[in-house]
């Protein structure tokens, strides 16, 4: 069961923290964010177009890919702690208030970062070294970098009244007044850049308030999926290779789980403690 991460109890918190450091000291979670930078840098490009859809970004992939990556690191901190589930932040509720709330404590993600570098100095991921992609490789660098945009608000969910998963040219250009998944994209991408930072890179796992961004991000989808229909995605073919209802997702830990594979999340083996109403 996901829970809101406001609900959990200093023990249960602690709990998901150590079973993350677990995963991270194995060398586990860089691969997690590797595999995100690689997708991101899979152009997905029809013959003729222009544009950025990749492998799980500005395409219908979007909440498929996420949702299974997700699903996937759960897995490996329930290999060390059973109890563990990845929390989810509800954003949406912020506003501008956002960089004050109580996930930024020390107990918690810790705040935003401080001096040139703007590394983080508080909380408990302050030791951890972040994989960055620089000059065609992978390194290491220390440190998770925050920039806080205090003077922007945290954005709401936008689409949930969209009966349409998704509509051509599947990317980016697609009518968000028509694709659920258009629409949503954009207040997704708005946390990214509030946040800063590492949130704003391709490697931008590296940062554990991804995982709990993202389950928010789920969250919604399987909130609309509940209104307008568990299959329904757009399209069944069409689009380019990896966005397609029944195409394998790619650069994913499982190596031959489909879009259509993702659909029901409690078949995945998860569910939410709420799913939002209105």
């Amino acid at each position: 069961m996901r829970r809101d991460v406001y609900s959990l109890s200093d023990a249960e918190w602690n709990a998901f923290v150590n079973a993350l450091q677990a995963v991270k000291a194995s060398g586990v979670y860089d691969e997690f964010t590797r595999r995100h930078m690689l997708a991101m840098m899979q152009l997905t490009l029809l013959p003729g177009e222009t544009g950025n859809r990749n492998v799980a970004h500005n395409g219908p992939s979007f909440f498929p890919w996420h949702r299974s990556s997700l699903r996937e690191l759960e897995i490996h901190l329930q290999q060390v702690d059973p109890d563990v589930w990845i929390p989810y932040w509800p954003w949406e509720r912020e506003g501008l208030a956002w960089p004050t709330a109580p996930i930024w404590g020390p107990n918690r993600m810790g705040g935003d970062g401080n001096g040139s570098g703007r590394r983080i100095t508080t909380g408990p991921f302050v030791g951890w070294r972040s994989i960055i992609y620089s000059n065609g490789t992978f390194v290491f660098r220390n440190g998770i970098v925050r920039r806080f945009r205090t003077t922007v608000a945290m954005p709401v969910w936008d689409g949930m009244s969209v009966a349409t998963y998704d509509v051509s040219p599947w990317s980016n250009r697609s009518n968000r007044r028509r694709s659920f998944r258009a629409a949503f994209e954009r207040p997704h991408n708005l946390v990214h850049t509030t946040i800063g930072g590492d949130m704003t890179a391709g490697t931008s796992p590296n940062d554990p308030i991804f995982w709990l961004h993202h389950a928010n991000v789920d969250r919604a989808w399987a909130t609309w999926q509940t209104r307008f229909g568990l299959n329904n995605f757009q399209p069944v073919s069409g689009a380019p290779l990896g966005h397609n209802r029944d195409d394998v997702l790619i650069f994913q830990e499982a190596p031959n789980r489909r879009i259509s594979d993702t659909f029901n999340w409690r078949a995945m083996g998860y569910s939410y403690d709420t799913l939002e109403t209105s």
